[in-house]
């Protein structure tokens, strides 16, 4: 077991996205540090991480602009 401690803003928008996949927080937490371990062990650079709402808007732009 670790402890960690974290912003209330994090920790909101933690619970959130842990309500929104029906997981608990825990569950959360182990799957994006997992992730993140797979990633730096894998010494790929190309990975990138990005928000959701960040990959819409950029696709939405480039839909945009491709009519």
């Amino acid at each position: 077991m670790h402890s960690t401690r974290m912003s209330y803003h994090l920790t909101e928008r933690l619970f959130a996205e842990a309500q929104r996949r029906d997981v608990t927080p825990s569950e959360l937490i182990r799957e994006y540090v997992e992730a993140g371990l797979n990633t730096a062990e894998s010494g790929n650079q190309e990975i990138v991480t990005i928000r959701v709402a960040d990959l819409h808007r950029a696709i939405d732009t480039a839909v945009k602009r491709a009519a």
